[in-house]
């Protein structure tokens, strides 16, 4: 008799762990009397699978009070249950037991949010400032090769390659011609005589630029201008066979056709030269960030090899479209590089922030992901707690938006989210439990 009286406690157990089961099979219970015939089911705020005709019941998971959904909002079930949310009731854990697992509290807040925008970045040539090298004057022949190696860098003026060029001795002579007969015209007591030279100057000064002389070279032309006797003149004494090609930038070779001895023909490319007193930063964003960005959105570029370096930049091109495969979104910062420590191929990242506004946000910490939704929980005080779904938005580092589910000045619990959620689902089933093992 003993043994039996002392197994009862034992078989109560039992039956109310069949009981839970049974709940939870059935849908949270069997239909009640007097329920309302505008509502179709009810369920759990908590949990909206559960459906139960029971105005009486509780969830068997956790343990909450079920809430009607009416039958003309049937099929928006979880906008229901999200809106009922509200009317359930606290659940309590002791404040010793909250500041055991190290709960704490934060506020949600509406202020003026920035999203930050960081995507990788690489250096490239900036096409502008690629310099095709070519003789436009003539054809003619390589004779010497200064810049004889992809790679070479050069600087403007320097000397690049000497050619033999058809033509290029009877362009001087026309020039130095023209340019002595200005001369014996300037003390001319009739003006149209001294302007009809300077036309005349004019125009043979035109067809030397097609021979790309820089102002050093044309000087040195006036020079000789200025000191060649009639009979050198005629002779081509004193004038040069060769041109020498200048480069008409700072930069590197980045391609060469040119060999010595070879023959050109007049504007054939013989050397591509790139300036890189300015240079590209090529971000990738992905495309959560990439629909916040537009030409002169500003950034802050940063390079691996030059970890003191912080250069401002804006976007000055973006990709119409985004990259096959990758998904991302290519955006172009032009640098500026006069000292010429910024590589094409160097590694990088841009930094900067899209403004948002004003937004209602919370800790991220305070959202605690459940299947498809978000749950945080109210901080009521003296240890109760009230669960809320809640509507996320963007994430902004380490806070997040809420659309929907909190109001400004809720108090949240930021941390020990999971230990909360466990001891509300135990606190759900033990009440279920003793509510069903009455005898």
């Amino acid at each position: 008799m003993n043994a039996h009286v002392a197994a009862l406690p034992r078989r109560r157990f039992l039956f109310g762990i069949a009981s839970v089961s049974a709940l939870a099979l059935a849908g949270c219970g069997k239909a009640g009397e007097g329920v309302d015939p505008s509502v179709a089911y009810y369920t759990c705020a908590m949990h909206p699978e559960v459906h139960s005709n029971d105005p009486k019941g509780h969830c068997p998971i956790c343990g909450m009070n079920l809430v009607p959904v009416l039958k003309q909002d049937a099929a928006a079930a979880p906008a229901a249950t999200t809106a009922a949310m509200s009317k359930t009731d606290p659940f309590s854990i002791p404040p010793e037991r909250l500041a055991a697992i190290g709960v704490r509290v934060g506020t949600v807040e509406r202020k003026r949010v920035a999203l930050p925008l960081r995507a990788p970045a690489t250096l490239a040539y900036d096409e502008a400032g690629f310099r095709d090298v070519n003789v436009k004057g003539g054809g003619g022949f390589v004779t010497a090769l200064d810049a004889n190696y992809v790679g070479k860098r050069v600087a403007k003026g320097e000397r690049l390659l000497t050619a033999l060029v058809e033509d290029w001795i009877e362009a001087q002579r026309a020039y130095v011609t023209a340019w002595r007969a200005r001369k014996r015209t300037g003390g001319a007591m009739f003006a149209q005589n001294a302007f009809a030279s300077d036309q005349e100057l004019e125009r043979f000064r035109a067809r030397l630029r097609i021979w790309d002389l820089s102002d050093a070279q044309l000087a040195e032309l006036d020079r000789f201008a200025a000191t060649v006797s009639d009979f050198d003149l005629r002779t081509g004494k004193g004038l040069k066979g060769t041109l020498d090609v200048l480069a008409p930038v700072s930069g590197w070779v980045t391609e060469k056709t040119a060999v010595e001895g070879m023959r050109f023909e007049a504007g054939q490319s013989l050397l591509r030269l790139a300036d890189l007193s300015t240079v590209w930063a090529e971000a990738s964003f992905d495309e959560d960030a990439a629909r916040y960005l537009a030409p002169g959105t500003a950034f802050t570029v940063r390079m691996e090899a030059l970890p003191d370096l912080r250069l401002p930049a804006k976007i000055e091109y973006l990709a119409p479209g985004f990259t096959e495969g990758s998904r991302r979104r290519i955006a172009r910062l032009r640098l500026a590089n006069p000292d010429g420590k910024l590589v094409p191929g160097m590694a990088g990242s841009v930094e900067g922030e899209a403004d948002l506004g004003e937004r209602l946000v919370v800790p991220a910490s305070a959202l605690l992901p459940t299947g498809g939704r978000m749950v945080a929980f109210l901080d009521r005080g003296n240890g109760k707690l009230e669960p809320r779904f809640v509507v996320a938005g963007t994430r902004l580092g380490e806070e997040i938006e809420v659309v929907s589910g909190l109001a400004e000045g809720d108090r949240v619990v930021t941390s020990a989210n999971f230990l909360i959620d466990s001891e509300s689902r135990l606190q759900g089933a033990l009440k279920l439990f003793e509510e069903g093992s009455q005898p």
